[in-house]
C-alpha cells in the first residue's frame, strides 16, 4: 500500500472517518501509520485528539475494532482492532516545529517557499541552529 493513500473507517456511532496513509505498507503488513484528516479551521482541526492529552477527545477517532479501506488498494477492506487511548499518538510537539522549520518553510518544493514570516526569521537570527550541536538544545 502506497503511503498517502486515502483510508476510511467507520467510528462507533458509525460514521466515517477519514485519513491517509501515514507511510508506505508493505503486503502481509500489521501495523498501518495513518494520519486523521484535518482542517484548516483550529476549532475543528481534527477530531481525535489523544497523544498526551490528559482529556482526549476520542469523538473522531476510528473505532477500537472495525473495518478500514484503503481507497487506493482496490477498495479492499481489512479487518482491524487497536486501543483507542494508547495506540493514537501525537506527531506533533514543539520542539517537531522548530526543527522541521527549515526544511518546510524555507527548502520546502511548493513555489510559496521561502516563507514570509520565515524569512524575517532568517533575516534576524540567520541560519538555523543544529539541535545536535555542542550544547544539544534546539532554539524552540
Amino acid at each position: 500500500m502506497q503511503g498517502f493513500a486515502n483510508a476510511v473507517a467507520e467510528h462507533q456511532e458509525p460514521k466515517q472517518v477519514l485519513g491517509k496513509l501515514h507511510q508506505d505498507a508493505p503486503n502481509g503488513a500489521s501495523t498501518l501509520w495513518i494520519t486523521y484528516e484535518t482542517s484548516p479551521i483550529q476549532d475543528s482541526y481534527v477530531g481525535c485528539q489523544v497523544g498526551a492529552n490528559p482529556s482526549p477527545n476520542l469523538e473522531g477517532c476510528f473505532a477500537s475494532d472495525g473495518n478500514i479501506i484503503v481507497i487506493s488498494d482496490l477498495n479492499v477492506s481489512y479487518g482491524y482492532s487497536y486501543n483507542v487511548t494508547k495506540d493514537n499518538i501525537n506527531d506533533r510537539t514543539i520542539q517537531g516545529f522548530s526543527t522541521k522549520a527549515e526544511n518546510r518553510m524555507e527548502d520546502c518544493d511548493t513555489g510559496s517557499c521561502p516563507m514570509p514570516h520565515f524569512q524575517t526569521f532568517r533575516n534576524y537570527y540567520g541560519k538555523c541552529k543544529n539541535p545536535n550541536g555542542p550544547d544539544g538544545r534546539f532554539p524552540a
